[in-house]
């Protein structure tokens, strides 16, 4: 195989690498922040029950593995679901 195509294909490969870590990174941070998105959603006078609405329709109660799937499946499709401002898609 020619250097140049083997320097290319290694290129892609940690290029991949680089956007899994980075997919992974901004998982995390958004999930550390100390407020809750469905709270935040929902405002700041919802009752429990909205609150809880909100949580399965973002997915909020599933387990962080099944999160992180559905969250990486979403950006491969290119789907960044919809605003939490304005309900549109992003």
């Amino acid at each position: 195989m020619p250097p140049s195509i083997r320097y290319s294909l290694r290129r892609l490969f940690l290029a991949a690498i680089t956007l899994v870590g980075v997919a992974i990174a901004v998982f995390i941070m958004t999930r550390i922040l100390p407020s809750d998105p469905a709270q935040l959603r929902a405002g700041p006078l919802a009752s429990e029950e909205l609150v809880a609405q909100y949580e399965r329709k973002m997915g909020l109660d599933r387990p962080l593995v099944v999160q992180f799937l559905s969250y990486a499946g979403q950006l491969v499709r290119g789907d960044l679901g919809d605003s939490w401002r304005t309900d549109q898609p992003v």
